[in-house]
């Protein structure tokens, strides 16, 4: 009987033990999936912070690039044959403008500013290659420089037919298409000489018109008379707006400080200045507009294309 208790509550001790175990691997089991629960839910917090900042940064992308559709909405492109309407006036327009050849004509802009020519010289330049047959005995060689290129000379010949004290009549041949032959290039009209092609710094050439003329035989001066623009037209607060730019120093570059911008100011439809006028303005000067007042801020020496800045209401 002892030997039976003696087993009997050994059997109870290992039980008991058993037991223990048991209670303890379960209890260690429910802390780890506790842990490994709680390390996914971290993580899953931390994966929606991150969503949820890049959704925001998104956002913010998004915000931005409102923004700067929004400031792009202000600046208006507009082409002289497409004037674009607008209910109000903007903050910046960039105007697109064409040549005119016939500012007084087209414009009614009498604009009389004598410009002398570069050189005049009895030797013919080297580069020209060809010559007219001359009907007289005197003939004088000039040069006009005309944009911005380094190689801006336009050569020409003037064949002088008996000039006296009070008439300086002379044929005049310009190599208008600087291949240097004045062979071809007998000017008609030497009052209204079209077609000149002016180089510029960016590769491209435009049409230049000039009034050339002889004041003087001794010593021989020779000057000329700018009849070339540049147009633009624009809309704004349902008024219609012209403008001309004047290459006021005569060197077919039209972003100097000296130019002149013309604008219809009374809202006539025309274009009202000339040299004794005071309906013209140096190009960068404020311009005060029904709209506010705007200033050139940039414009390109070929003159095609400009934008106006609002300065102030």
């Amino acid at each position: 009987m002892k030997n039976s208790g003696k087993i009997l509550h050994l059997y109870e001790i290992v039980l008991g033990v058993g037991l223990i175990i048991v209670a303890t691997a379960t209890g260690l089991g429910l802390w780890w999936s506790f842990c490994e629960l709680s390390v996914v839910k971290q993580k899953q917090h931390e994966l929606q912070t991150l969503l949820d900042r890049r959704w925001a940064e998104s956002q913010i992308s998004k915000d931005k690039q409102a923004c700067l559709l929004r400031a792009e909405s202000k600046r208006v492109f507009i082409d002289p044959d497409h004037p674009e309407g607008d209910s109000g006036w903007k903050d910046e327009y960039v105007i697109q403008l064409k040549t005119t050849n016939r500012i007084t004509e087209e414009f009614g802009v009498d604009w009389y500013r004598p410009h002398t020519v570069d050189s005049i010289s009895s030797d013919k330049p080297d580069f020209v290659n060809a010559l007219p047959k001359f009907k007289y005995e005197m003939q004088r060689y000039l040069t006009l420089r005309l944009g911005d290129a380094e190689n801006n000379q336009i050569i020409g010949v003037m064949d002088f037919r008996r000039p006296d004290r009070k008439q300086f009549p002379f044929d005049l041949y310009l190599d208008r298409d600087r291949d240097g032959n004045l062979a071809e290039d007998f000017i008609e009209d030497r009052r209204h000489v079209k077609g000149v092609c002016v180089p510029y710094k960016d590769g491209t050439t435009e049409d230049y018109s000039v009034n050339l003329y002889s004041y003087s035989v001794e010593p021989i001066g020779v000057a000329y008379q700018v009849l070339a623009g540049r147009y633009g037209i624009f809309e704004a607060d349902k008024k219609r707006i012209q403008l001309l730019v004047i290459d006021n120093n005569g060197n077919a570059i039209f972003n100097d400080d000296v130019d002149v911008i013309v604008l219809d100011w009374n809202m006539d439809g025309r274009l009202d200045g000339s040299h004794q006028a005071n309906d013209h303005r140096p190009l960068y000067t404020p311009l005060e507009l029904p709209g506010g007042v705007y200033r050139v801020v940039e414009f390109d020496a070929p003159g095609r294309r400009m934008i106006l800045k609002k300065a102030r209401d």
